[in-house]
């Protein structure tokens, strides 16, 4: 992908590209597949549906993830070098085994190394 692709207000290839690079990794992180597409005329992705999960703040399974600290190490280590400026329990999946599967990455691939706005997320 360009760098074009990756500019604000292309979220679905934000979100396709974090599952490449993640694929890349070896799926460390455990993005679902994901392809960005546009349906008249609106951009957007498509992410495989995974019907055991369900979002961490609404399942009430946050803490059933205990015990599965490589998952979320693997993830934070994805999330560092996409470096995706939005994760919390709101963006990222639990399976009922606790694996936790994130989603959302629309905010990673940051243009520059400078203050995102609200997030404030520096590279060092």
């Amino acid at each position: 992908m360009t760098r074009k692709q990756l500019e604000p207000g292309n979220l679905g290839n934000r979100e396709e590209a974090a599952y490449l690079v993640d694929k890349a990794m070896g799926h460390a992180g455990r993005v679902p597949p994901t392809v960005s597409r546009s349906i008249d005329g609106e951009n957007g992705a498509l992410m495989l549906f995974i019907p055991d999960a369900d979002v961490a703040c609404e399942s009430g399974k946050v803490h059933a993830t205990l015990g599965k600290e490589d998952s979320y190490r693997r993830m934070a280590l994805l999330d560092n070098v996409i470096g995706n400026l939005d994760r919390h329990q709101g963006n990222w999946m639990v399976t009922q085994q606790g694996d936790p599967l994130p989603i959302d990455h629309g905010l990673a691939f940051p243009l520059k190394n400078e203050a995102q706005g609200f997030l404030n997320y520096d590279f060092i």
